[in-house]
C-alpha cells in the first residue's frame, strides 16, 4: 500500500510535519510506539465545537462559499481549542484535538466560492485535517 498526501502543509526543509500529521489523523503513521497512545493524561473535549443555533445563525447571514461563513465558523472552533490547550497545560495532559470542519478549502491559488477551481461541487462544510487550519510544526 502506498499512500501520498497531497495539498498538505507545514512541512519544513527538516521534517514533514503536515505529512506525518495527515498520517496520523488517517490512523496510517505507524512510527510512534505503542505508549504514544497509552501514557499520559488524555484531555479532549466531548461533544462538537459549535452549536447548531450558532451554525443556523452564520448559515443564515452568509452564503456557502462565502470566506466570511468560514471565519465564522472557524472562531469557535479555536475558541474550543484554545480552552483545551488551556485546561490541558493546566492538569499537565495531552490536549487531544476535536474534529475540525472547515467551511472554506485552504489552497495555494486562488479558491472559486471556497473551493479548488478543480473540484467545483466539493461539499461544504468537510471533516478537515488540522493542518488546514493550524501549524502543527
Amino acid at each position: 500500500l502506498t499512500v501520498h498526501f497531497t495539498f498538505q502543509y507545514s512541512d519544513t526543509p527538516d521534517y514533514p510535519h503536515g505529512k506525518r500529521q495527515r498520517a496520523r489523523e488517517a490512523a496510517l503513521w505507524a512510527v510512534d510506539p505503542p505508549e504514544y497512545f497509552t501514557e499520559g493524561v488524555f484531555v479532549a473535549l466531548d461533544g462538537p465545537t459549535y452549536s447548531e443555533a450558532e451554525q443556523a445563525a452564520v448559515y443564515a447571514r452568509f452564503p456557502s462559499w462565502s470566506p466570511q461563513r468560514h471565519m465564522h465558523m472557524d472562531a469557535p472552533q479555536r475558541q474550543a481549542v484554545r480552552d483545551l490547550l488551556g485546561l490541558a497545560t493546566a492538569v499537565g495532559g495531552i490536549p487531544v484535538l476535536p474534529s475540525l470542519w472547515c467551511h472554506c478549502d485552504r489552497y495555494w491559488g486562488f479558491l472559486k466560492n471556497c473551493r479548488f477551481p478543480m473540484v467545483p461541487n466539493m461539499n461544504l462544510p468537510f471533516n478537515c485535517p488540522q493542518d488546514a487550519l493550524y501549524d502543527p510544526t
